[in-house]
């Protein structure tokens, strides 16, 4: 419950990287040609962070000759040749607006098709899901049913920000609705995502979605319950309130930050008291975003000493709710 969505563009696959410490100093050349010289060596010893690094190097400059050198390589017989023409096209440019898309979009597309070989075909349908471009919203639907858990978490990650900043189209909503009850945890995970935060629409299929997996049980790499409380906390659903009553009563360092975040979402004020007990607690000491709770307290205009003993929190360490009770219909 701790985890919390960064970027919708998140994945093992790693096409994106932001990062500020890179030495740059390398020219394209011989960045390319040290990229390619990763793959050599076996799987357990494959260094992804140097390899993040040139990617960065490469997609933030956007030289053209980098997608001359990329582009055949996506029919070469080497699979880790052809992801790694797609690990860079996926993003290549992404600085100067994606100028080569019209060249790169086709070639992912018809590559992806035709991929035999499921690690690669990953890497390419993440790659287009990376081009963010409307006109393959299409493409990247078609492998939402992929017998491939990891294609359909891609799927599900990269479609809402296929639309270029616009709202999803009915279809794509219709899609994640459907991705949010896939049997994989992960897929479910990131559709849920979608549906909660990536769009303001908000209908009773929307709802009913998100409230089919507040009782998910989240994992180090799932945060599917938290992302449907804050989705129907947005749209004010008052079934979440009894989930975030019974989350909020519990030791702080069971509470996670999309939790604190759907609560200053759905201002209800019978929530402040936990709210200010976690405060009190030293909740947010080692969280990634502690300053959820005091944005949250801030939602709810509470500035007002309160007396501890009435904020409900269990005693002891456990996480484990000794009583779930099922969403309810109202308040």
């Amino acid at each position: 419950m701790r985890r919390s969505k960064l970027s919708i563009s998140d994945s093992h696959v790693h096409l994106r990287s932001y990062r500020s410490n890179v030495d740059d100093s390398v020219d394209s050349a011989t960045a390319w040609a040290e990229f390619l010289a990763l793959g050599l060596v076996p799987d357990d010893d494959f260094n992804s962070a140097r390899a993040d690094e040139l990617v960065h190097i490469l997609n933030l400059r956007g030289e053209p000759e980098v997608v001359e050198w990329a582009l055949p390589l996506l029919r070469d017989a080497d699979p880790w040749h052809r992801q790694a023409a797609a690990w860079v096209l996926g993003q290549h440019g992404f600085e100067q607006g994606r100028p080569f898309g019209a060249q790169v979009m086709p070639a992912l597309a018809t590559a992806a098709r035709t991929e035999h070989d499921v690690e690669t075909k990953e890497f390419l349908v993440t790659a287009l899901g990376h081009g963010e471009d409307p006109e393959w919203v299409t493409e990247l639907m078609s492998y939402a049913d992929s017998p491939h858990p990891p294609i359909r978490e891609t799927v599900a990650r990269s479609l809402p920000g296929m639309f270029g900043g616009d709202e999803m189209n009915g279809k794509a909503i219709d899609l994640l609705i459907g991705l949010a009850r896939d049997p994989d945890p992960q897929v479910r995970d990131w559709a849920t995502f979608g549906l909660g935060t990536q769009t303001e629409q908000d209908n009773a299929e929307i709802r009913t979605a998100l409230a089919a997996r507040l009782d998910d049980e989240d994992t180090d790499d799932t945060a599917t319950s938290g992302e449907a409380a804050v989705g129907l906390a947005l749209r004010h659903d008052p079934r979440v309130f009894p989930y975030l009553e019974r989350w909020l009563r519990l030791p702080a360092d069971c509470v996670g930050n999309l939790t604190i975040e759907a609560a200053g979402a759905l201002g209800d004020p019978r929530l402040l008291p936990p709210l200010l007990a976690l405060r009190d607690a030293g909740w947010g000491l080692s969280d990634p975003t502690p300053t959820e709770l005091d944005k949250a307290i801030t939602a709810l205009q509470i500035t007002e000493p309160h007396d501890p003993s009435t904020n409900g929190l269990e005693s002891g360490s456990g996480c484990e709710l000794e009583v779930i009770l099922e969403p309810s219909t109202g308040l």
